[in-house]
């Protein structure tokens, strides 16, 4: 599991909540820097709701940027095929910003979701940034939740690649940790591949600074 950060946006901390509880809601919004933590999440809220026998016929994925009102309120008014819940992913539509197709229709869709629907705007190569100031903002708000997960800092870190180098089976101390962190960057998904790679070429039961110097970008 991803580490645990102090004062994450309160949108974050209900999506865990929701997650944790067995309580997941009709609308969210996934976005930000750590793309890792976006992909993980996405995945446990699959995992939840989609019946896994019955995928097929209760997951669906659109691209934002063809995505049309008709298209949508037809997958989400679909009813779940032998399964309690369908789920339905849009990726890189910017609602607030949507598109033409969408920009008179959407206010209402999203105010009246199915309850046996899950629908998510996945922000994968475009940036989360909700306007407070509109009306939509006011309805996803209530309706949803926004979740945006941002990079975490060096220090939270730590505990996170001290973990995937225990499950490689080896050890690293505090301070090549966060040379690890100085020389690779804060990026999870990059993380995981420079770990792995300095797992690999260690010789010893331990991570050291000269295994990151000699196979770490």
């Amino acid at each position: 599991m991803p580490p645990k950060k102090a004062n994450k946006p309160d949108g974050v901390q209900r999506l865990k909540g929701d997650l944790k509880n067995h309580t997941i809601g009709s609308l969210y919004l996934i976005g930000g820097e750590e793309s890792y933590l976006k992909q993980h999440y996405l995945a446990e809220l699959e995992k939840a709701v989609v019946d896994e026998t019955f995928r097929d016929f209760n997951y669906e994925v659109f691209e934002g940027a063809g995505l049309t009102a008709d298209q949508l309120i037809t997958s989400i008014d679909s009813y779940p095929a032998m399964a309690e819940r369908r789920m339905v992913v849009v990726k890189d539509l910017d609602v607030f910003k949507p598109t033409a197709a969408l920009k008179e229709d959407l206010p209402a869709i999203l105010s009246n979701l199915p309850e046996f629907v899950c629908l998510v705007f996945y922000y994968d190569t475009i940036e989360l940034k909700p306007d407070k100031r509109t009306k939509l903002y006011t309805t996803i708000n209530k309706q949803g939740c926004i979740a945006d997960f941002s990079r975490l800092e060096r220090h939270d870190l730590i505990p996170w690649v001290k973990r995937h180098v225990r499950d490689a089976g080896k050890q690293i101390d505090n301070d090549t940790c966060d040379y690890l962190l100085f020389i690779c960057g804060t990026s999870m998904t990059n993380l995981l591949m420079e770990i792995e790679k300095a797992c690999a070429h260690s010789a010893t039961d331990a991570v050291k600074r000269s295994d990151i110097d000699a196979v770490c970008t």
